[in-house]
Parts: C-alpha cells; structure tokens; sequence
C-alpha cells in the first residue's frame, strides 16, 4: 500500500490543531470491518486528517494506535497528523500494512529533539523482535505551502502472517509506550 504523505490546508490544519474551533465541522468517520477509521471505512477511501481539538479527533484514531497518538501529544506536544493501528487483508490471510504514527515537526530542533527521544525509546524496548521492527524514519510531508519535515515512528512486519505479527506487536507496543515515558 502506497502512502501519500500530502496535506492540502496545512495553515488551517495547524490552526486547528492549536485553537479550539468555534464552528467544528462534522466528518462522517466510518469504521470498516478491517477496522479502518476514514470517510467509509474501506482500505483504499480517504482519510480526513483532524486537529487535536475537533471534537471527532478521538474518534478518528483506530483503536490499536490511539493509546500511541494521545500519548505522543500530551508527553512530547506533537502534531500527529496520520496513523494506523495496521491492518490485514480482506480475507485476512496477511498483514496488508503495519502500525505507525507519523508527526509534523513545526521547526528543525523539534525534529531533532523528537527523533533522538523517539529513537531513544526505541533502543530501550527489551522485548525480542523476530515479526516487527522498530523505525523512527525522517520523512518530508508535501503542503500546498512548503514541504515540512516530519517522523514515521514505524512498526514494521517482518513476516506476512497476522497472528505473529499482530500478537508480537501489542507487546512491542506496550514496552514502547512504556519507554517513551522515560523520555
């Protein structure tokens, strides 16, 4: 699956992620039966991508991230602006994408002092990884003002089966989550 790492609006995004707005506007947000959180619900439909205070930005998050997300805002200040909790596919046979989280970092020592907590975290979680593999990835989000710099933490499939990867991946994520606390 391809990721488009764009945001149209990104001035009205950032505003909306630090004001509380005084008319929110209502997105219908959808839960598929593969549990993707978007316009419909199905893998491939459009995303909407909230700021913090829109009333529907909780909602929005897939159950299997959102612990993540919240965390990452409160702990760190970021702005989360995609995530998924990882999914299978249709007939669930194999993982179709893994969990991850990516972050708009507002200036370059965001970006630096983000990226060195994040990987710090990730250095210290002690469970053995044989399905998932942990990356903080610098990566660049296109606006229809200027590109920014942003973070992909990414937990990575190592194998294509669910059950390994998906059993291996709550404990990853439970041991990051504590990690990041001691950032």
């Amino acid at each position: 699956m391809e990721m488009i790492n764009r945001i149209l609006g990104i001035e009205s995004f950032l505003r909306s992620w630090s004001v509380v707005p005084e008319n929110p506007v209502s997105f219908p947000i959808r839960r598929g039966a593969t549990g993707h959180r978007n316009l419909t619900g199905a893998p491939q439909a459009p995303a909407v991508t909230l700021g913090m205070w829109q009333p529907q930005f909780v909602e929005s998050l897939e159950t299997g991230v959102r612990d993540l997300v919240l965390f990452l805002i409160r702990r760190f200040s970021c702005v989360t602006y995609s995530s998924c909790e990882g999914h299978v596919t249709e007939d669930g046979s194999a993982v179709l994408c893994g969990r991850n989280v990516a972050i708009l970092c507002r200036d370059a020592d965001e970006h630096e002092r983000l990226r060195c907590r994040l990987e710090a975290a990730v250095q210290r979680v002690s469970i053995p990884m044989m399905f998932v593999a942990l990356q903080v990835a610098d990566n660049v989000l296109e606006t229809d003002v200027a590109d920014m710099r942003c973070l992909d933490l990414n937990f990575v499939p190592l194998t294509p089966v669910p059950e390994q990867y998906f059993a291996e991946l709550e404990l990853v994520y439970d041991d990051l989550l504590r990690q990041i606390e001691h950032c």
